[in-house]
């Protein structure tokens, strides 16, 4: 369940990009306008407000984690539509920010694709490392200690790679929701939990889920073009509800 909408990830970017297409409308920086920006930068900030606020004792249980993040993600999402309603006489800015709410993947300058693909790169490249330990991780924390990984240094660092891959995303493509729960959900069902075949294999699936949707989105009601961020919205939602519901009925036991 750790997908960027839960974590707050997503709800700190769509408030930065709120902030920056309302404040700078027409600035740009490195050929980013400042609504990516800021939701890169609103990202980073929100990721690390939730790990701050689940800590408990010097440590950062899983339950508390999830559940400040996804407080945090609601809170956020609602304070940028709270600033569509407040400013939506600037139409322009509004049908930029609605655009990122729901994702595009329309790249528009090749400064844009080389700095989002490097940032990816970094990412990619930290995940190989960090492959054993998320095997470890998938023990148990208690298994993990008793093998002498220092687990809180090892969370930290799994939590920063996962947000400089989900902020280099969002600068490009904005808020495309439930992609990073859905597929590595199925490909774990397919593949088994071993993270090395598990990460390669969950970037290729979910390029390629992208595509798809984003194909449908630009046919299913031709000549209009809906937000692809909605199919995978409408294909994710059900799926996490069947999380929620089973993890309840886990806990309950």
């Amino acid at each position: 369940m750790a997908e960027p909408y839960v974590l707050g990830t997503s709800g700190g970017a769509a408030v930065g990009a709120a902030l920056g297409m309302f404040l700078f409308p027409h600035s740009s920086i490195l050929g980013f306008s400042a609504g990516a920006s800021f939701a890169f930068l609103g990202s980073i900030g929100s990721i690390s407000f939730v790990y701050a606020l689940a800590r408990i004792g010097g440590k950062t249980p899983i339950v508390p984690l999830l559940l400040a993040g996804l407080a945090v993600s609601m809170i956020l999402t609602e304070a940028s539509s709270f600033l569509i309603y407040l400013r939506d006489e600037i139409s322009w800015s509004a049908r930029n920010l609605a655009l990122w709410l729901h994702g595009s993947i329309s790249v528009i300058e090749w400064t844009q694709l080389v700095l989002a693909s490097g940032m990816l790169l970094v990412g990619a490249l930290l995940c190989i490392p960090l492959r054993r330990v998320l095997n470890v991780f998938a023990l148990g924390e208690e298994y993990a200690q008793q093998l002498g990984l220092p687990v809180e240094l090892a969370r930290a660092a799994v939590i920063i790679v996962a947000s400089l891959l989900t902020a280099s995303a969002v600068l490009v493509g904005g808020l495309i929701m439930f992609v990073g729960l859905l597929v590595p959900h199925i490909v774990r069902l397919i593949v088994g939990p071993e993270h090395g075949r598990l990460l390669l294999l969950s970037a290729i699936c979910g390029a390629s889920y992208l595509i798809i949707c984003d194909a449908f989105a630009r046919i299913v009601i031709a000549p209009s073009e809906l937000p692809v961020g909605i199919i995978t919205a409408f294909l994710g939602g059900p799926v996490l509800l069947y999380l929620l519901r089973r993890s309840k009925r886990e806990y309950a036991l």
